[in-house]
């Protein structure tokens, strides 16, 4: 019975120890506003993802699309303004977000298949594997 009772005392002390953890980065106005610009940047990633999947534009223009409108400022035609060949800036923001997004999954995954495969190995042959 004390056994259970220990469970359950630790597993409520990981989880306040969570909380404060996440309470305490909260609390940091610029950890705060970094959540809320990746949160955004992997939103219009995914919803990029998406537009392209159901052929409706998320930008009315296409990233690669040029116009005479060469380095142009901010404006009600082009957000971002354009570049110094007339390309649309947000249309180039939003594809290089999915292209950096879908690098960074792709990049995390072969790591934790890697670590995993390293890690079995290591555990299988009691560690040897971890002297070179």
């Amino acid at each position: 019975m004390t056994t259970s009772l220990t469970d359950k005392q630790a597993k409520q002390e990981r989880i306040r120890k969570q909380r404060t953890a996440w309470n305490r980065l909260l609390r940091i106005p610029t950890a705060h506003a970094s959540l809320w610009v990746i949160g955004f940047v992997c939103l219009i990633a995914l919803l990029s993802y998406l537009t392209e999947f159901l052929q409706i534009p998320l930008t009315p223009y296409d990233y690669a699309q040029t116009s005479d409108a060469i380095l142009q400022p901010p404006s009600s035609q082009h957000w971002m303004g354009t570049d110094e060949l007339g390309r649309d800036m947000l249309a180039r923001v939003v594809f290089g977000s999915r292209l950096s997004i879908s690098i960074g999954m792709v990049t995390a995954l072969m790591g934790f298949a890697i670590g995993t495969i390293y890690g079995a190995i290591a555990g299988y042959c009691g560690g040897r594997s971890m002297e070179f």
